[in-house]
């Protein structure tokens, strides 16, 4: 089994002078082509493999992806195995770790003043709200809520947030129980 890495200009190939009947690419920005003893070009990238039924001398990487990029294969007499993941992963929201979760919960009397429910928690996973009163609290995320901006949140209702800013709520009108139970991680 051999390694070949080379930095491959687009529009230009790069030819291998190795022995073999296996190749997998390994590295690369962009799909590329492949070309086995001067046979046809064949689209390849990071992650496909490729076994020929007879042994090759010769192999060329041609670039074709606009820009220029390192491309790595193995060539090799027999199959070679990658476990590594592969690819582009895009992630909105992020990724916690959640090994040594806590829960923390609570009543809060909301009055129509403007009244902190949780604070701040940057390892917040989510917190429930429920409320419990006989009138609609309405919530928000910071000191500007109002009852014409909040969300509404009616009696007997509940809600779910997964923000890590400070939670807070207005009563439309006396004093009602809020109840929350918020997960950190």
């Amino acid at each position: 089994m051999q390694t070949f890495r080379y930095s491959v200009p687009d529009g230009q190939g790069k030819k291998i002078n190795a022995r073999g009947r296996f190749i997998r690419g390994m590295a690369s920005d962009a799909p590329y082509q492949v070309r086995m003893d001067g046979g046809q070009l064949t689209r390849f990238q990071t992650g496909i493999a490729f076994e020929s039924p007879q042994f090759f001398d010769e192999v060329e990487l041609f670039n074709d992806s606009g820009a220029a990029q390192i491309i790595e294969v193995v060539i090799s007499d027999g199959y070679v195995d990658d476990n590594r993941l592969v690819g582009q992963v895009d992630i909105s929201g992020g990724i916690r770790a959640a090994a040594n979760r806590t829960a923390d919960y609570g009543a809060v009397t909301i009055y129509t003043a403007l009244t902190p429910v949780v604070s701040e928690n940057l390892a917040r996973g989510s917190v429930l709200l429920q409320n419990l009163g006989g009138v609609s609290v309405f919530v928000g995320t910071d000191e500007l809520l109002t009852v014409d901006n909040g969300v509404e949140l009616p009696p007997g209702g509940a809600m779910s947030l997964t923000v890590t800013t400070g939670v807070w709520a207005r009563a439309v009108s006396g004093q009602q129980d809020v109840r929350y139970l918020e997960e950190t991680l």
